[in-house]
């Protein structure tokens, strides 16, 4: 598979003319809160997003995942790998995108048990941090 790097502007200037997309990767890249937006906005069909980080600091990840969770209501599956959310971005993607079935938060803070709990509740396919992934299995069982 080739990969091709755009620029911030060349990616919104490309996803405003894609409004049937449903599927987009975005891995490891320091994108703008502003392309996510377009993202979201231009493309009400979107389901399936992997938006990773290699866990820079340069990247406010709460501040990306209320973007997702303000412009992305549809998406089914969300993989957040490498970014650092707190429970606040944890909260806002659970509580705006209702119809997720996978979410992959492996890299996130601590989150606390009640938050915990409604995810697994909520989500059919949840990868949380690796020190509650053995909890997590518990508890689906």
């Amino acid at each position: 598979m080739n990969y091709t790097i755009v620029t911030d502007e060349g990616f919104s200037e490309v996803v405003r003319k894609l409004p049937q997309l449903e599927k987009v990767l975005i891995p490891f890249l320091d994108t703008a809160e502003a392309t996510l937006e377009a993202l979201g906005r231009s493309c009400p069909l979107l389901k399936w997003l992997q938006y990773n980080s290699c866990g820079l600091d340069s990247c406010d990840s709460d501040k990306m995942a209320f973007v997702i969770a303000e412009t992305m209501p549809g998406l089914r599956h969300l993989d957040m790998s490498g970014h650092k959310l707190t429970e606040l971005g944890v909260l806002a993607i659970i509580d705006k995108c209702p119809l997720l079935e996978s979410l992959d938060i492996s890299d996130c803070l601590n989150l606390n048990e009640d938050l915990k709990k409604r995810c697994i509740g909520q989500i059919k396919d949840l990868r949380l941090p690796y020190r509650d992934k053995k909890r997590c299995i518990d508890q689906k069982r």
